[in-house]
C-alpha cells in the first residue's frame, strides 16, 4: 500500500494568516468549529450517516511532500529505510510521500507539533458543511482528481496540481493522488456507538484508518469524502 500523511495541529505554534507549521513548512488551513454530516449509509462501514460537531481546528492544506518529509527525517534523526521503500518513479522533492507506515506518519506530525487528524476531522475538512460526495460536489469530475478513472496511472504526481479539486476549506488532494493516514483505528462496522462531539474511533483494534483514496483507484466510489480504507500496523 503506498500511503501518505497529512495531520491537524494546534493554533499556538502558527504564524498569522497564510498559517504556516514553522518546522514542517506545511501551509495549513483553518477548519470552523459546528456540526457536518458524516458517513455514508450506502456502505456498512461508513454508516450511519450523521450530524456531528467538532471543535475547530487546523489541517495541512496539501498531502506531506518527499521535501517535507526528507527534512522531518534529517532534523529528527528519525530512521526510515528510503532504499527499501523507494518507489518505482524515484523520490521528488515536489511528490507526495508514499510508502510510510502509520507511525512513520504519526513521528512526522509529532515532530511538527501536531498529530494525525481524527477520520471526522479528515471528512469535514473534505467535505465541509454539506453532505456532497466529492470535495467538490456530488458529480465525480475526472479532472479534478489523479485517478485511474478516466486513464490508468502509473504514479501520484505533484502535490497541489489539481486547485480546482480543492475541498470548501480549500484543501487539495483530498480525493486521489495519494492516501493517508487517520488517528483512528477503522472498524467494518462503522460509527455505531461513537459519540457525536469530537469523535476519535475505537480505542483499539487491528487496522488504522485511510482517506482520500490513490492514484491507482478506477472507481469513483472509492475517491468520495465518506469512503474508508484499512491498513494493519505491521
Amino acid at each position: 500500500m503506498l500511503l501518505c500523511a497529512t495531520f491537524a495541529i494546534a493554533s499556538t505554534i502558527l504564524s498569522k494568516p497564510p498559517l504556516v507549521n514553522p518546522r514542517s513548512g506545511c501551509e495549513m488551513v483553518e477548519v470552523r468549529a459546528g456540526w457536518f454530516r458524516m458517513g455514508d449509509d450506502s456502505r456498512k462501514d461508513c454508516s450511519p450517516l450523521r450530524n456531528v460537531r467538532l471543535n475547530r481546528f487546523w489541517i495541512g492544506k496539501n498531502l506531506v511532500t518527499v521535501a517535507q518529509f526528507r527534512k522531518f527525517a534529517a532534523e529528527a534523526g528519525y530512521k526510515y529505510e528510503w532504499e527499501a521503500n523507494k518507489p518505482a518513479w524515484g523520490y521528488i522533492d515536489a511528490y507526495p510521500m508514499v510508502n510510510v507506515t502509520w507511525f512513520d506518519a504519526d513521528a512526522f506530525c509529532k515532530w511538527a507539533g501536531g498529530r494525525l487528524p481524527s477520520e471526522a476531522q479528515w471528512e469535514k475538512a473534505a467535505r465541509g458543511d454539506s453532505n456532497s460526495v466529492f470535495p467538490w460536489g456530488n458529480t465525480f469530475i475526472p479532472a479534478n482528481a489523479c485517478s485511474s478513472v478516466d486513464q490508468v496511472r502509473t504514479s501520484p504526481e505533484p502535490v497541489g496540481s489539481r486547485p480546482q479539486g480543492a475541498s470548501p476549506y480549500g484543501c487539495l488532494d483530498m480525493s486521489g493522488n495519494a492516501a493517508q493516514w487517520c488517528s483512528d483505528w477503522y472498524s467494518a462496522t462503522g460509527y455505531v456507538g461513537l459519540p457525536a462531539k469530537n469523535p476519535e474511533g475505537l480505542k483499539n483494534g487491528d487496522e488504522k484508518a485511510l482517506r482520500g483514496g490513490n492514484w491507482f483507484f478506477r472507481k469513483p466510489e472509492m475517491l468520495g469524502c465518506a469512503y474508508r480504507g484499512d491498513q494493519p500496523l505491521k
